[in-house]
């Protein structure tokens, strides 16, 4: 059973390891890296995940971002973001 923990600040992010799950064409990918929570001159506050794959980026601004933040067990990491 996995508990929803969707009131979690991106902010309680930082420095923990991070799964973010996201449909690509129809098809689901879970993508794992670092939470790093910060402000962008741009986007205000972000949490940027710096992925183990290839050294890319997911940028989720804390003001717009949708989804919802789980446990992460499953994918062996602290949390893991479901994007909408």
């Amino acid at each position: 059973m996995s508990l929803i923990t969707e009131c979690v600040p991106l902010a309680s992010l930082h420095g923990r390891t991070v799964a973010v799950q996201l449909s690509i064409q129809g098809h689901d990918r879970v993508l794992k890296g670092r939470g790093i929570y910060e402000i962008d001159p741009g986007l205000g506050r972000i949490l940027r995940v710096d992925l183990r794959s290839g050294g890319a980026q997911l940028l989720l601004a804390e003001a717009s971002w949708n989804g919802e933040i789980a446990p992460g067990d499953s994918e062996d990491c602290d949390f893991l973001i479901r994007l909408t």
